[in-house]
């Protein structure tokens, strides 16, 4: 039996494959003014990171931009210190040309907002990490699929 779905015309657009969907799931069911924020800063962070690496690799005067307005979003949230300081640590590690200092950084933003997040989500920022760290990438094939 022929397929009733019409094919796509030429004109229209490619649905995008959004990174970690655990954890926009995750944020899009917490609650507002609480653990939301937190997943939020952790996927505003995530999606900063995706910058450095293919087939993105934004240039550093559009990364410094997007972080420059993350900032400005992170300090209308009002999360806790700790919180806080590591997500613009994340942001300000996605502006320059080494990764490394991004997977760090993600790193202490997923150990800060932890009490928030489930097992697939930490899974997705660890992979993204691991992708981010140029010594995990080489000692890691398996390392290479994205979040």
């Amino acid at each position: 039996m022929p397929s009733l779905r019409p094919a796509a015309p030429p004109y229209g657009l490619v649905t995008p494959l959004a990174p970690c969907r655990a954890l926009t799931a995750l944020a899009a069911r917490a609650t507002p003014g609480g653990q939301r924020e937190s997943l939020l800063a952790c996927l505003t962070g995530a999606r900063l990171a995706l910058g450095l690496l293919p087939p993105l690799l934004l240039a550093e005067d559009v990364r410094r931009a997007r972080a420059a307005a993350a900032h400005a979003w992170l300090g209308a949230l009002g999360l806790p210190a700790a919180q806080a300081g590591a997500a613009a640590r994340l942001f300000e590690a996605t502006t320059g040309p080494a990764t490394q200092g991004a997977a760090g950084a993600l790193r202490a933003l997923a150990t800060a907002v932890s009490a928030a997040l489930n097992t697939a989500a930490a899974a997705e920022l660890e992979a993204l990490a691991r992708l981010l760290d140029p010594s995990a990438r080489a000692d890691h094939p398996a390392a290479a699929e994205q979040p």
